[in-house]
């Protein structure tokens, strides 16, 4: 998937990369888990190629819940401040974006951390992991 993030003088803006992840966590929380699976262009850099139950697996364990407890919420209508922090990779390949998933309502102690690749003169986007702060 190309993703349309760059600006009239061809430059990344920070913000239309915590805008695309927050609109991913918003298509999990509509039901649309198994898109947002399909919208993850590569396997993260330890080849994990991430599935519904990867994803909830991962947050449970993580937080000590029972993963029918895992509910991915609408990012407008959680408590609670987001971080969505953009680092640039110094290379130059791409982005990382690390961001608080929103869970049950809040945004919780998980951060999800994605790549954003360039592959040509789009850039791929990946999960690259989740992680307790």
């Amino acid at each position: 998937m190309e993703i349309d993030v760059l600006n009239t003088v061809g430059t990344v803006r920070n913000e239309d990369l915590v805008i695309y992840i927050r609109s991913w966590f918003d298509l999990i929380a509509s039901g649309g888990i198994t898109d947002a699976c399909k919208q993850l262009d590569e396997p993260n850099r330890a080849g994990i190629v991430w599935t519904p139950q990867k994803i909830i697996d991962v947050i449970s364990k993580a937080l000590h819940m029972k993963s029918d407890s895992v509910v991915i919420t609408s990012t407008s209508s959680c408590s609670g401040s987001p971080e969505g922090r953009v680092f640039k990779l110094l290379n130059g390949s791409g982005f990382v974006v690390e961001h608080q998933i929103p869970l049950n309502g809040q945004y919780c102690d998980v951060t999800a951390m994605f790549e954003f690749l360039w592959r040509g003169k789009a850039l791929a986007f990946t999960l690259d992991g989740l992680h307790v702060l």
